[in-house]
């Protein structure tokens, strides 16, 4: 049996137009009254005339109520309908993110979106460096947010690996600066200093490993980068990698491409978790190893 909505209900439901209808009977017995008591004592009577005028005035009042109330039934049930559409669509994303265990989203190039991230990240690696063991998973082409001691991503990273209290493991994955796909990658994003914010991310892990010892890692890939991945015990965040050409000067290829938080209990994080195992033994060196001179 289809049940109605109750905030529906609730919201167009019509309480007082029965009660208008009862005022423009009396209104109607008023004026007819008036000509019944000018039949006893006169049309020009006080109280026939008062009859009279006080049923048209109601006759009138109701007419011009029941008009209005039509006219704004009608837009209240039409954004009554809106809203609730909004928030089925709402209920629908909300619904398919619990199911795929997506705690988060948000685009990391767009302004607004980008504050959110860094302070989301951070808070993620602050917990897993307070843990004091696991691992933090990096797979990207460079990630200058991360491997620059000037930014506040950085700095955590440092401070926590250069700490003799975290057993905590950091493994990177790089773009190997000599891959034809990093030949690709700048050629789709002319302008963008793809190649030496590799070289700044390679310098800032080895200083890094230099303090950090063993707990640092970091392999360079000849892989066609397919995500941005940050993994960690608690979640793992996700971002597509899509190869286009972009215009002089606007920036990497992402741009402002949805980033996803996902929890560790779900086939997504299992999934990804994986696929940076896979690259890591599969389809990379290790960074100083393969570059010894550049090192």
């Amino acid at each position: 049996m289809k049940t109605s909505d109750p905030l529906n209900n609730i919201l167009t439901r019509r309480i007082w137009p029965h009660r208008a209808a009862l005022i423009l009977v009396i209104g109607f017995f008023f004026y007819v009254l008036s000509y019944l008591v000018s039949d006893y004592i006169g049309s020009e009577n006080f109280l026939s005339k008062f009859f009279k005028d006080f049923g048209i005035a109601l006759i009138i009042a109701m007419i011009i109520a029941f008009t209005l109330e039509r006219l704004i039934h009608e837009t209240l049930l039409k954004e009554v309908h809106d809203a609730l559409e909004m928030m089925r669509k709402g209920a629908d994303v909300l619904e398919g993110a619990t199911e795929l265990g997506i705690e988060d989203i948000f685009a990391r190039h767009d302004p607004s979106g980008r504050k959110r991230w860094e302070r989301r990240v951070k808070k993620v690696i602050e917990n897993q460096l307070a843990k004091g063991s696991g691992e933090i998973l990096i797979s990207c082409v460079a990630a200058p947010e991360f491997f620059r001691q000037d930014t506040e991503i950085g700095a955590t990273l440092w401070q926590g690996f250069t700490s003799k209290e975290t057993k905590c493991i950091l493994r990177v994955l790089l773009l190997c600066p000599l891959s034809p796909w990093t030949e690709r990658r700048i050629d789709c994003e002319p302008g963008h200093p793809t190649l030496s914010d590799i070289h700044a991310a390679t310098q800032f892990l080895l200083l890094l490993k230099e303090k950090a010892g063993d707990k640092v890692r970091f392999n360079c890939y000849d892989f066609p980068p397919t995500a941005f991945l940050i993994i960690t015990d608690e979640c793992i965040f996700i971002e597509s990698y899509p190869m286009l050409k972009v215009a002089e000067g606007e920036g990497p290829i992402g741009g402002k491409t949805p980033m996803v938080v996902v929890r560790k209990d779900t086939n997504t994080y299992k999934r990804w978790a994986g696929h940076f195992e896979y690259i890591w033994t599969q389809c990379s060196k290790d960074y100083e190893t393969a570059h010894l001179k550049d090192s």
